[in-house]
């Protein structure tokens, strides 16, 4: 979600470097998916055999210790292949597969949000570009009208454009990225909980 939504390379970085601890960057040097990386064990599946590209549940504890544990047998847990593993490391590979390099520069606009007693959040972009420009919100866990506005700007004199959103899920974080032509590297992003602004009792 960091990367499609923010577009931020230090992410995806980060998602990269959980890929390599499970092909073998570990504190066991081994890899734990069967075929493929360094050193890779067999694994507990007895009924279909192991399965190039297979994964087990992973690297536990050995009891209440904080310490990671592996333990050479083929058993379970810690070595019985599971669905899950597999499929988020698909989902992390499309994802990483799309991640593209870029650089963030300065921008010239601004966004800030406020939400109302009702709920409803105002996303509010001031800018002093001048010329056409579009501007794109992709968010998380908020409803926005109408995310992409096209806008003619005069070089020096503020410009305001707002958007009005209501969050997906009351009570959880909502994160708006803002998008100027298209380009990502000059992004601007809010986040706020989803939960009304203002004093409570």
């Amino acid at each position: 979600m960091g990367r499609s939504l923010r577009g931020d390379l230090e992410l995806a970085a980060l998602a990269q470097h959980q890929a390599e601890w499970i092909i073998g960057r570990n504190p066991f040097s081994q890899s734990t998916m069967y075929g493929e990386g360094y050193d890779f064990p067999p694994l507990y599946a007895p009924f279909p055999g192991n399965i190039v590209g297979a994964l087990p549940v992973g690297l536990q504890t050995r009891g209440d210790r904080d310490v990671p544990y592996w333990p050479v047998q083929s058993t379970w847990t810690y070595k019985e292949v599971w669905v899950h593993p597999v499929g988020r490391w698909i989902w992390l590979m499309e994802d990483l597969l799309a991640a593209a390099p870029m650089t963030a520069r300065a921008s010239d606009f601004s966004v800030t949000s406020s939400t109302a007693a009702n709920g409803e959040v105002t996303l509010r972009l001031t800018s002093t570009s001048g010329g056409p420009q579009s501007f794109a919100v992709r968010s998380d866990n908020l409803t926005v009208d109408r995310p992409i506005r096209s806008v003619q700007g005069a070089a020096g004199k503020p410009m305001t454009i707002e958007w009005k959103a209501r969050p997906k899920t009351a009570d959880i974080s909502w994160v708006a990225v803002v998008i100027p032509n298209g380009d990502v590297s000059r992004r601007r992003e809010v986040v706020a909980s989803a939960a009304p602004s203002g004093p409570r009792p």
